[in-house]
């Protein structure tokens, strides 16, 4: 499932019931889609609808509302704005940007073939995963891919680097640092999330 969003009920209970099935199922599911800022023309981020979130929290995954940003990253192409005499002025630049999460080997599982042989996995606009230990006591849980020790977290959405306020990351380094699981592995049986519920 790749950014699933606008989603029926009906769609979701057929991923559920083929989970139910003994199915697997690969979720790429964020909070947040990108899109271009009508006002500015820069990048902006909205909140999916129609997502997964409340199902991966039955199964025992929660995906928090914050997004993990990291000092080690790949670049991107932002719009800067410069003061020259007294006119604003756009330009692109390539920015290290920390909302590109890039992963090395150090941050992957050295036991599972799902990433074995990957040097390197860039993870765009990422939240930090949390693994329900209650839900999911009689499974095997596991985490796949990692930040680095230096990650932090952000609430806001603003994903426009200042890099006059803020001239080495274009960000503010907020709250603690540590290392964010961005990607975890369950094996085991799930109870289905439609039960005792009606399909709309």
């Amino acid at each position: 499932l790749l950014a699933p969003q606008n989603f029926s009920d009906v769609e979701r209970f057929a991923i559920d019931q083929y989970l139910m099935r003994g199915g697997a199922v690969i979720a790429s599911a964020g909070n947040y889609t990108a899109l271009v800022d009508t006002f500015s023309g820069g990048l902006a981020l909205a909140p999916v609808s129609g997502g997964i979130k409340e199902m991966l929290a039955h199964y025992g995954v929660d995906v928090a509302d914050t997004l993990v940003l990291d000092p080690q990253n790949e670049p991107f192409p932002i719009p800067i704005t410069r003061q020259v005499g007294g006119f604003s002025v756009q330009e692109i630049q390539a920015l290290d940007y920390p909302f590109f999460v890039d992963v090395r080997s150090d941050g992957m599982s050295k036991e599972h073939p799902i990433v074995a042989g990957l040097s390197a996995v860039t993870i765009n606009w990422a939240s930090p995963l949390f693994v329900d230990e209650a839900k999911n006591a009689d499974r095997q849980a596991s985490t796949l891919l990692s930040s680095t020790s230096g990650a932090w977290l952000r609430a806001s959405t603003d994903i426009t680097p200042n890099t006059d306020l803020y001239p080495r990351y274009g960000f503010p380094v907020e709250g603690e640092t540590g290392s964010r699981p961005l990607a975890v592995v369950i094996q085991g049986s799930f109870e289905s999330y439609f039960t005792g519920k009606d399909l709309s």
